[in-house]
């Protein structure tokens, strides 16, 4: 069994308070979709529209998730069922919160709220992320630029989101997107160290 190391960095949890967003500059960053050729939907839409969305959505979704920092932790995939029940099928499932971008029918992104039941005027935000190929491109800020407008003109107060302080760039782009932090604490948990097999020569 591999040894395991330590990390260490603070979890952030931060808050936007929708009643006081700037709309216009929301709208700006969701026409960066526009600029891209992409349209955004969500898991609701496709799954009505297209079969196979939703296998293809979760594909998406664990391709995007080898992105996010930490690394060493995003390289398996969330077992289907698991991802299943958090985004479409289960208790607190909310498939017409899970955003995605489309670039010529493809999936490249995924932004994904979730409803919270103890305070329906709350929303979670789960999982922001983008294909390699569409990294550095402002697609992630505007597909959550969209998701936040959606979550406004849907009577929603709150999005809170919590992020590990490694996690550099959806950190910056929530501090854009007007999040502010709200808490913090150390967040510890172990890396597993690579296994090194020695060569053998005869």
């Amino acid at each position: 069994m591999a040894d395991k190391v330590l990390r260490r960095h603070y979890m952030l949890t931060m808050r936007l308070d929708l009643s006081s967003v700037d709309v216009s500059y929301l709208q700006s960053l969701s026409r960066r979709l526009d600029e891209l050729e992409a349209v955004p939907s969500t898991l609701s839409q496709e799954r009505a529209l297209h079969s196979g969305a939703v296998e293809r959505a979760y594909i998406c979704h664990n391709e995007c998730r080898k992105q996010q920092p930490p690394f060493e932790l995003r390289q398996e995939p969330i077992p289907f069922d698991r991802w299943r029940d958090a985004c479409l099928e289960g208790e607190n499932a909310s498939p017409e919160l899970y955003f995605l971008a489309l670039h010529q029918q493809q999936y490249i992104g995924v932004c994904m709220l979730e409803s919270n039941r103890e305070n329906p005027d709350v929303l979670q935000s789960g999982f922001t992320g983008i294909l390699p190929a569409w990294a550095g491109r402002g697609a992630a800020k505007a597909l959550k630029a969209h998701s936040l407008l959606c979550a406004k003109q849907r009577g929603f107060r709150y999005v809170e989101t919590s992020n590990l302080s490694i996690n550099r760039g959806i950190c910056a782009i929530n501090h854009a997107l007007g999040f502010h932090i709200v808490r913090k604490h150390l967040h510890i948990y172990p890396i597993p160290t690579p296994v090194v097999v020695e060569a053998v020569t005869q």
